[in-house]
């Protein structure tokens, strides 16, 4: 059987997401539950691999087991930190959770900024553009990437930016908002963005990694079975991991 689940953690707790030899990541700590649980977890995959400090409220992972799908979650939750898993699913033996319809992240600004301005910025990103000069490229890799949608927000305390593609570059997301950021200061200007998203070589500082979550990973035709959380759901876990971050800015 072949099983994906949902899951949430908080990124400052951990030095990246996948595997370091002798520190503390996301996957290692997934993976040593996964042993004390007994659970076999044959052809692990893994939708996303954040960097140091990113959190999630919806990375997903997908391994072959046979271990009872419906009490698995509640298994790891019970001998893991920092990580919560929120659901699970049976999926076909081919499902790769990198194979995703959409996802999802939002970075938290702190306090009160020009959501004209970033309106005006996002517009440019739209569609299908040539990201090198907003991602760290690694060789070899395609720098066309189609961005669906961003949405400027605020609430009580930060401006949201909501970003939706298929897939990203590597720290795409965060120079996006690094060049929303550098022409909000007079540092830059649109002129520069609209230069690079045709392919120009332009340099673009980078926002911090911990105000930025993956929101959720999406798939066609799949639904996860939610579980309980330690009392949590979704817009409370959030506020919890946030909560951390303004005490972590204070």
């Amino acid at each position: 059987m072949r099983i994906a689940l949902k899951f949430a953690y908080d990124g400052r707790q951990f030095h990246g997401y996948a595997r370091q030899p002798g520190l503390r990541t996301v996957e290692s700590e997934i993976l040593d539950a996964l042993d004390r649980i007994g659970a076999r977890h044959l052809r692990f995959r893994s939708a996303s691999r954040t960097d140091k400090g990113v959190s999630a409220l919806g990375n997903v992972i997908a391994f072959d087991t046979n271990f009872r799908l419906e009490e698995i979650c509640r298994a790891l939750n019970a001998n893991i930190e920092d990580i919560y898993f929120l659901g699970y699913a049976e999926v076909p033996l081919d499902f790769n959770p990198r194979i995703a319809e959409e996802r999802w992240y939002r970075y938290h600004l702190y306090g009160r900024h020009d959501t004209s301005l970033f309106e005006e910025i996002a517009g440019i990103f739209l569609g299908e553009h040539n990201f090198s000069s907003f991602a760290r490229m690694e060789e070899g890799r395609n720098p066309h990437r189609e961005i669906r949608h961003i949405d400027i927000g605020e609430d009580e305390e930060f401006t949201l930016i909501d970003i939706r593609a298929q897939s990203f570059l590597w720290q795409m997301v965060r120079r996006i908002v690094g060049a929303m950021l550098s022409i909000e200061k007079g540092d830059r200007g649109i002129e520069d963005v609209e230069r690079a998203i045709k392919g120009e070589k332009i340099i673009f500082s980078i926002a911090p990694s911990e105000p930025l979550f993956l929101m959720d990973v999406k798939y066609k035709n799949m639904e996860f079975e939610r579980v309980e959380v330690r009392d949590l759901d979704d817009e409370k876990l959030e506020a919890d991991l946030r909560l951390k971050f303004l005490r972590y800015l204070s």
